[in-house]
């Protein structure tokens, strides 16, 4: 279920504490019923399991602090937080989510994460995420790149990395030879992000490393 309006976040929360599986909020501005949800978050009969926040205003220290609290929520098995400012917080994801022993899909998209360190550490750590995406974010650095595929080299669980980059063109007679080879092995040719992953193969990225489209 999804909320406008903090105040009826803090109300359906309360009534439905015992079975409350999923929250999902969009352009929600939180006032002081912040509270209410990371009250609800602390306690132990939290069993959510999906957590998306998507251009929400909470405030530094409330992303903080409900990052901190995923860590305790030991049902959660999906977070996304989708254009929420996030940049150096990819430390604090890191440290507070490096163990989680069920979270499979982690959802930074849209933010302005920069450098891929502590990701690339969480991916190397955590062995039961399945899907990250960093698609929107402006990671422009192939050394930055390549800190995510050595980190997938040790990671058994990811079958999904999702991201993009700014790379030189590719010259002309790769386009021709790669779209050869798409359309002989695909009958057809290949889509713009192929093109991208075909780039990232010139690195050595481990085919692992693919693009996540919705």
């Amino acid at each position: 279920m999804s909320f406008l309006r903090s105040d009826f976040i803090s109300k359906f929360i309360s009534m439905n504490s015992n079975d409350f599986h999923c929250l999902s909020l969009k352009h929600v501005h939180f006032d002081e019923h912040i509270t209410d949800l990371v009250t609800y978050l602390k306690t132990e009969v939290t069993k959510i399991k999906t957590i998306s926040l998507e251009d929400c205003d909470i405030g530094d220290s409330s992303i903080l602090n409900l990052i901190r609290d995923c860590r305790n929520i030991e049902t959660l098995e999906e977070l996304h937080l989708i254009n929420m400012g996030l940049n150096k917080e990819t430390k604090e994801i890191f440290r507070q989510l490096a163990d989680h022993k069920n979270l499979k899909v982690l959802d930074l998209r849209n933010n302005r994460i920069i450098k891929t360190g502590e990701i690339a550490a969480l991916i190397r750590q955590n062995q039961t995420l399945q899907q990250v995406n960093l698609i929107g974010n402006p990671i422009n650095d192939y050394e930055e790149l390549k800190l995510l595929a050595k980190a997938m080299k040790h990671n058994i669980s990811i079958f999904k990395l999702g991201f993009d980059i700014d790379l030189p063109a590719i010259t002309l007679k790769q386009k021709k030879e790669f779209t050869a080879e798409y359309l002989a092995k695909h009958g057809t040719t290949p889509p713009l992000w192929e093109f991208t992953s075909f780039k990232f193969k010139q690195l050595e990225i481990k085919e692992k490393v693919t693009s996540l489209h919705e």
